[in-house]
């Protein structure tokens, strides 16, 4: 199989992304975004927003913006869990109407998404970590403790995961049990993040494709 196999389209899904900047996160998320483009790969972004939705194609990059209704929240973690319905329904859209190799998730406000919802996704599913609950805040709480125990679930329905740093990587491999060989070292600043991220998604298309020819062998 041709090494340089490419996915058709990739969906971003973040917590942020410009003009809506929390952290280095949507800068990277951004330049990820025009380095697939610049691939010719269909791309999607599906992110948060406070007060702009609505999907527009911005640089050939096809933007999907998802506001907060209800501002009230008691915490960040029921801000996320009122948006999942509505990051599910933009998922699914896309999912529908177009082929998607690769969902790429981003900032943990994005891993409830994945529960009970990501074993039923076809396409590869990637999380790129630059924190964990226990670098976040370490301290036994309800919400603390239950944060912990969604990342658990969701982290073990991804094909593969990008660690941000050695300290987050060795929390996954150490208090979350996730095998090695599905964890990589990847800082978010990193210069080459979007080409090697790329690469990723490349092996990730070649093993897919792989599975499926074997899966028909057995038939």
């Amino acid at each position: 199989m041709s090494k340089s196999k490419k996915p058709k389209g990739v969906i971003l899904v973040s917590f942020e992304y410009p003009p809506r900047r929390l952290t280095k996160t949507s800068d990277v998320v951004f330049k990820l975004a025009q380095h697939l483009t610049k691939q010719k790969v269909k791309t999607h972004v599906i992110t948060f927003d406070d007060w702009r939705s609505g999907t527009e194609v911005e640089k050939k990059i096809i933007v999907t913006r998802i506001p907060n209704h209800i501002p009230n929240n008691i915490s960040s973690f029921s801000t996320i869990m009122n948006l999942k319905p509505a990051y599910q329904s933009a998922i699914t859209s896309v999912l529908q109407k177009e082929q998607i190799d690769v969902i790429h998730f981003f900032n943990w406000q994005t891993l409830p998404l994945l529960i009970p919802w990501g074993s039923s996704l076809d396409a590869a599913k990637m999380y790129t970590a630059s924190s964990v609950q226990l670098t976040r805040d370490a301290s036994s709480s309800p919400l603390n403790d239950g944060i912990k125990k969604v990342e658990l679930k969701s982290l073990k329905e991804l094909d593969f995961i990008l660690a941000d740093s050695i300290d987050v990587m060795k929390f996954l491999h150490n208090d979350y049990e996730i095998d090695e060989k599905r964890v990589l070292l990847q800082p978010l600043i990193d210069i080459n993040y979007s080409k090697n991220v790329y690469s990723i998604y490349q092996k990730m298309v070649e093993k897919a494709e792989l599975e499926k020819e074997v899966k028909k062998g057995k038939k």
